[in-house]
């Protein structure tokens, strides 16, 4: 199994490298612009690279932002000013309280409590992470509060292992 991981993600590489070679030696379709259709390309590598996971996933948005600049995609400038906007921010500190909150006991007592009243019915246990998300929206904003908890549904589905 492990080879042919090493198999998939050899040749996800290989095609992301074509892919980029063929859009810096060929010219844009008609009504992109070059930046544009960089810009494409790079996208359209990280989904290949974070959908086969054959590179970490730290290293595929890191490849990207990276990649914007060795591209010429977006000046130095327009890059950082992207990478350290209020929004990227936004997003970490939610995806930090959704790990603090998988981490601590809390998410534990949450996940306990929707599992006691919904028994066995997965739509009841639907619902109840439902209920949670909208409780957790009335402290937090809505994005956030779906990213922690689909830190939790991630978790009890670890938890839970692979469906035999």
């Amino acid at each position: 199994m492990k080879k042919n991981k090493s198999i998939v993600s050899i040749i996800c590489l290989l095609v992301c490298a074509v892919i980029l070679l063929y859009v810096l030696n060929s010219n844009p379709p008609e009504g992109l612009t070059v930046e544009g259709y960089r810009c494409l390309a790079l996208v359209l590598c990280a989904f290949i690279l974070w959908i086969s996971q054959a590179v970490p996933v730290v290293a595929t948005c890191l490849f990207l932002v990276a990649g914007f600049y060795w591209f010429k995609v977006m000046s130095t400038k327009d890059l950082f000013a992207a990478s350290g906007s209020n929004a990227m921010f936004f997003l970490l500190a939610g995806y930090g309280i959704g790990e603090a909150l998988v981490h601590t006991n809390l998410a534990n007592i949450m996940v306990r409590f929707i599992f006691t009243k919904a028994g066995r019915k997965t739509g009841r246990i639907i619902s109840g992470f439902i209920i949670m998300t909208a409780i957790i929206s009335l402290i937090v904003s809505n994005a956030t509060a779906a990213i922690i908890v689909t830190g939790l549904a991630v978790s009890v589905m670890t938890a839970l292992g692979k469906p035999t």
